[in-house]
């Protein structure tokens, strides 16, 4: 049976807050350098090769913690799928030490089908053909402290693939490192309503190659009782904009709040956004290079 670490978790660089492991959780290691799948994976000198197998081990709604060790590397051709309730993944390192996934085919890189888990700390790659970096297909995930790095694929860096989903995202960076992405958070086509979802504290730096949709799109099914909380955003294209939302006959359905968006090249500013429903506070644009970014104004009854 997997027990907890023998020596806790100090002698590793603590990203953020310290992990909360409960009493009688699993606990496994991951480091793709010396690590084997045939190891018990239960301590840091005894590591499984990869995060997937270690999932698998896990078991549902009991804390399980997979802790990945600074410097992991994977290049997955059939996605990882965190398919059991209630673990989080939790990354080590800084910078390029930070655990690396990298799509390789026409697959997502992480994809979640099961309920209330977390990813903390990952650095996930886009290759030719990938189809998302992670595909948010259950309820309750928090992600945070994560890199995000965004190539002409997959056109949609996070894709959101279930109704009611209540995703939360904080402290993330988003990083266009090719010409070609659409947007960084896609509500897919037929999922239904995305309800009771939070981005805070997202850097989303497309300013080098442009971003050319939106940050944030769904135009086809809605997604109320969202707030987009302190975020900037650089390189947006002419055309694009911080959000593409179904239009709505009612107000209130969320909530943008003190971001701050540049565009890469010269733009107009009342294009930035397509509310559908949602209001603004203290939301700033600047519409190209060299430019102060303004609040821009929003139209109220009163």
């Amino acid at each position: 049976m997997p027990t907890r670490f023998t020596h806790g978790v100090q002698g590793f660089p603590i990203i953020g807050a310290s992990p909360e492991v409960p009493p009688g959780a699993n606990v496994f290691f991951v480091d793709s350098v010396g690590g084997s799948n045939n190891a018990a994976g239960t301590e840091a000198d005894t590591p499984l090769a990869t995060i997937d197998y270690a999932i698998g081990l896990c078991t549902a709604n009991n804390g399980d913690h997979i802790f990945v060790l600074p410097g992991h590397a994977e290049t997955v051709t059939v996605a990882i799928t965190m398919d059991v309730a209630g673990v989080t993944i939790w990354g080590y390192g800084y910078g390029r030490a930070r655990p690396a996934i990298t799509t390789s085919g026409a697959i997502d890189g992480i994809t979640v089908t099961a309920a209330n888990c977390r990813i903390h700390n990952l650095r996930v790659i886009g290759a030719a053909s990938a189809t998302a970096l992670l595909n948010v297909a259950s309820t309750d995930l928090n992600v945070d402290g994560c890199v995000f790095e965004h190539g002409a694929a997959p056109t949609e860096a996070i894709t959101l693939a279930v109704a009611g989903n209540r995703f939360y995202f904080d402290d993330c960076k988003f990083i266009g490192t090719a010409n070609g992405p659409d947007s960084a958070f896609f509500f897919e086509v037929g999922s239904g309503t995305v309800t009771d979802w939070h981005v805070r504290n997202c850097f989303f730096n497309y300013a080098a190659n442009g971003l050319d949709r939106a940050v944030f799109v769904a135009t086809a099914d809605a997604a109320p009782g969202g707030i987009i909380q302190g975020c900037v955003v650089l390189g947006l294209d002419a055309e694009a904009r911080l959000v593409a939302f179904l239009s709505s006959a009612g107000v209130g359905e969320g909530m943008i709040v003190d971001t701050i968006v540049q565009a890469r090249v010269a733009a107009t500013i009342t294009d930035f956004y397509d509310l559908g429903g949602y209001g603004t506070a203290r939301v700033s644009f600047s519409d190209g290079p060299n430019r102060g970014a303004i609040v821009h104004p929003a139209t109220s009854a009163t």
